[in-house]
């Protein structure tokens, strides 16, 4: 896993989203050095790699989790103290029958479905980018020992 297998995730996200992720891989990649001594984990290029691409992977998730829950719980909300069903973010109606929700729902469901079968529910929950290398190089000795 690097920089390729990266850009090929992130090649079909909408624009903003796809520099936001190139951007955080650029930032972990510049960090590396200091992630690596704080984790007390020898640098090699093909962990951190793969420290790259599953932190963008985590973040990604992040953000599509994150967006689905904040419309969810908003529409939530608004049904139960108002008449209201809906909401209009910009030109977009939303509410738990439109078809902007019902994809959305989707695109995290399906993403929660892909985490699950890759067997990366440990990396989506770490907290920092030092956890998700320790499990890297975990995983790593572990296959070595095979």
């Amino acid at each position: 896993m690097g920089k390729s297998e990266l850009n090929e995730v992130i090649y079909l996200l909408p624009y903003t989203l796809k520099n936001e992720i190139g951007g955080y891989a650029t930032s972990i990649e510049l960090a590396s050095t200091e992630i690596f001594l704080n984790a007390g984990i020898e640098k090699k290029q093909e962990i951190l790699d793969k420290l790259i691409f599953l932190a963008c992977i985590k973040r990604i998730w992040t953000i599509v989790s994150s967006q689905f829950w904040i419309v969810d719980n908003t529409l939530t909300l608004i049904s139960h103290d108002s008449d209201f069903k809906e909401v209009k973010v910009g030109a977009t109606i939303f509410s738990k029958t439109s078809d902007t929700y019902k994809q959305l729902k989707d695109l995290r469901d399906k993403f929660e479905l892909l985490i699950h079968e890759l067997e990366l529910n440990e990396i989506v929950q770490s907290k920092t980018l030092v956890d998700i290398l320790k499990l890297i190089d975990r995983e790593s000795r572990s296959a070595h020992e095979r």
